[in-house]
Protein backbone atom coordinates (compact mmCIF):
# COMPACT_ATOMS: atom_id res chain seq x y z
CA UNK A 1 0.00 0.00 0.00
CA UNK A 2 3.12 2.40 0.60
CA UNK A 3 4.37 1.69 -3.12
CA UNK A 4 0.57 2.70 -4.25
CA UNK A 5 0.60 5.76 -2.17
CA UNK A 6 4.09 6.78 -3.25
CA UNK A 7 2.89 6.51 -7.16
CA UNK A 8 -0.46 8.59 -6.59
CA UNK A 9 1.59 11.17 -5.17
CA UNK A 10 4.01 11.26 -8.01
CA UNK A 11 1.33 11.29 -10.17
CA UNK A 12 -0.91 14.29 -8.46
CA UNK A 13 2.65 16.13 -8.60
CA UNK A 14 2.78 15.39 -12.28
CA UNK A 15 -0.55 16.55 -13.34
CA UNK A 16 -0.79 20.24 -11.58
CA UNK A 17 1.92 21.33 -14.23
CA UNK A 18 1.49 19.23 -17.04
CA UNK A 19 -1.14 21.73 -18.23
CA UNK A 20 1.64 24.22 -18.75
CA UNK A 21 3.24 22.91 -21.94
CA UNK A 22 0.13 22.14 -24.18
CA UNK A 23 -1.07 25.84 -23.57
CA UNK A 24 2.19 27.83 -24.08
CA UNK A 25 2.31 25.13 -26.99
CA UNK A 26 -0.96 26.10 -28.71
CA UNK A 27 -0.72 29.63 -27.51
CA UNK A 28 2.59 30.44 -29.81
CA UNK A 29 1.05 28.26 -32.70
CA UNK A 30 -2.08 30.70 -32.32
CA UNK A 31 0.10 33.77 -32.39
CA UNK A 32 1.78 32.78 -35.61
CA UNK A 33 4.74 31.44 -34.01
CA UNK A 34 4.51 28.15 -34.94
CA UNK A 35 8.26 27.08 -34.93
CA UNK A 36 8.30 27.81 -31.42
CA UNK A 37 4.90 26.26 -30.29
CA UNK A 38 6.37 22.83 -31.85
CA UNK A 39 9.42 23.59 -30.23
CA UNK A 40 7.02 23.87 -26.78
CA UNK A 41 5.25 20.75 -27.65
CA UNK A 42 8.73 18.71 -27.78
CA UNK A 43 10.12 19.83 -24.64
CA UNK A 44 8.72 17.10 -22.40
CA UNK A 45 8.58 13.95 -24.14
CA UNK A 46 11.44 14.52 -25.70
CA UNK A 47 14.37 16.91 -25.00
CA UNK A 48 13.38 16.06 -21.33
CA UNK A 49 11.38 12.84 -20.22
CA UNK A 50 13.10 10.52 -22.93
CA UNK A 51 16.82 11.35 -21.76
CA UNK A 52 15.84 11.34 -18.00
CA UNK A 53 13.91 7.65 -18.60
CA UNK A 54 16.94 6.58 -19.99
CA UNK A 55 19.39 8.08 -17.10
CA UNK A 56 17.57 8.21 -14.24
CA UNK A 57 17.44 4.45 -14.20
CA UNK A 58 20.98 3.68 -14.11
CA UNK A 59 21.35 5.76 -10.57
CA UNK A 60 17.95 5.18 -8.86
CA UNK A 61 17.19 2.18 -10.55
CA UNK A 62 13.14 1.58 -10.85
CA UNK A 63 12.28 4.73 -8.95
CA UNK A 64 14.20 6.59 -11.38
CA UNK A 65 11.67 6.60 -14.18
CA UNK A 66 9.15 7.70 -11.71
CA UNK A 67 11.13 10.56 -10.97
CA UNK A 68 11.72 10.95 -14.89
CA UNK A 69 7.93 12.47 -15.25
CA UNK A 70 7.83 14.93 -12.50
CA UNK A 71 11.62 16.56 -13.32
CA UNK A 72 10.50 16.57 -17.15
CA UNK A 73 7.01 18.13 -16.56
CA UNK A 74 8.83 20.66 -14.30
CA UNK A 75 11.78 21.46 -16.84
CA UNK A 76 9.16 22.06 -19.59
CA UNK A 77 7.01 24.16 -17.36
CA UNK A 78 10.29 26.35 -17.00
CA UNK A 79 11.12 26.58 -20.07
CA UNK A 80 7.62 27.52 -21.34
CA UNK A 81 7.13 29.91 -18.79
CA UNK A 82 10.71 31.51 -19.70
CA UNK A 83 9.40 31.99 -23.29
CA UNK A 84 5.88 33.09 -22.04
CA UNK A 85 7.03 35.34 -19.66
CA UNK A 86 9.31 37.30 -22.58
CA UNK A 87 6.77 37.00 -25.10
CA UNK A 88 4.26 38.85 -23.02
CA UNK A 89 6.97 41.13 -22.28
CA UNK A 90 7.41 41.75 -26.28
CA UNK A 91 3.86 41.92 -26.65
CA UNK A 92 3.17 44.71 -23.65
CA UNK A 93 5.82 46.65 -25.35
CA UNK A 94 4.23 46.56 -28.81
CA UNK A 95 1.18 47.65 -27.53
CA UNK A 96 2.71 50.54 -25.38
CA UNK A 97 4.30 51.69 -28.34
CA UNK A 98 0.67 51.62 -30.60
CA UNK A 99 -0.70 53.53 -28.15
CA UNK A 100 2.31 56.30 -28.20
CA UNK A 101 1.39 56.38 -31.61
CA UNK A 102 -2.13 56.88 -31.78
CA UNK A 103 -1.76 59.75 -28.70
CA UNK A 104 1.10 61.12 -31.09
CA UNK A 105 -1.10 61.37 -33.96
CA UNK A 106 -4.13 62.44 -32.03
Amino acid sequence: MTQMAYVVSMVNIKSFINGIQPVTSNFFNSIGKSQLGVFMSLTRQILFLLPLIVIFPLFMGIDGVMYAGPIADAAAAIVCGYFMVRELKELSAMDRKKKEESAALS
